[in-house]
């Protein structure tokens, strides 16, 4: 099952609107005099936090939706383009053409010309030569459209190109070409949107000694001067789990 990303910040809301019941309870015996964690304090904490969690999911959503609609917009695309390159080639496009769009089918498929032939044996008491190869799997997004665009361009410039199938003719391929770009462009928007949604909620719930766990924890330090580490009470508010998701800090070199 996949992993929620959001399940640790949506387990740190519950653990503070636990917290502020526990120390609503406490009725007079809560009474600090770091106005920062008042009870007033930490429900608009909570109330902040819970909004910005809110916010976030409806992002991811959007995230989400748009990712699927780029999938069925990419969906079959290889399958699409070895279609027209067959089409091309049975309608007597040139040997180096032919070659051109096999090559650009095979960028869009992300296969390779050849197969990378196997490293050749290392004797005993030598070291193995370091090969570096580029990946054909240039299969990315942004790869897919540039390629599928390369070859829309390549058959433009060739009038022998005229096939009598609706679906593999220059307009339909165009339409299918803006068609991707629109979803994919869709999608770098509500990452873009879904980012921002995510550095606010950071900054209520994870802010350094402002947040909503810094000051949970201050309280919880709170509690303790006030029964003295000692007792049920004390105990049950103790154990409620916060933890922090602070981005870490880049060491310098």
């Amino acid at each position: 099952m996949k992993k929620n990303p959001e399940s640790g910040n949506i387990k740190n809301l519950a653990s503070m609107q636990l917290l502020i019941s526990y120390c609503t309870q406490m009725g007079s015996k809560y009474n600090p005099a770091n106005q920062l964690i008042s009870l007033a304090r930490l429900r608009s904490l909570y109330t902040t936090a819970a909004l910005a969690q809110d916010e976030v999911n409806n992002r991811v959503n959007e995230e989400n939706n748009a990712k699927n609609l780029r999938y069925y917009a990419f969906q079959g695309l290889g399958t699409l383009c070895s279609s027209v390159v067959a089409s091309y080639t049975s309608g007597g496009a040139s040997i180096e053409s032919i070659r051109d769009a096999q090559y650009l089918l095979r960028k869009v498929q992300g296969r390779r010309a050849k197969a990378i032939e196997p490293p050749p044996a290392v004797k005993e008491g030598e070291t193995a030569a370091q090969v570096n190869h580029i990946s054909a799997s240039q299969s990315g997004m942004d790869q897919q459209i540039n390629h599928f665009s390369r070859l829309i361009t390549l058959l433009s410039a060739d009038s022998i190109y005229k096939p009598n199938e609706e679906e593999l003719t220059l307009e339909k391929l165009a339409d299918r070409l803006e068609l991707m770009k629109k979803r994919n462009e869709e999608v770098l928007t509500a990452t873009a949107i879904l980012t921002s949604a995510r550095s606010q909620r950071n900054i209520v719930m994870y802010d350094h000694n402002a947040g909503m766990v810094d000051m949970a924890l201050l309280t919880k330090k709170y509690v303790r001067s006030v029964y003295q580490g000692k007792g049920d009470e004390f105990k049950k508010i103790n154990s409620i789990p916060f933890r922090n998701y602070r981005p870490k800090k880049k060491q310098s070199r």
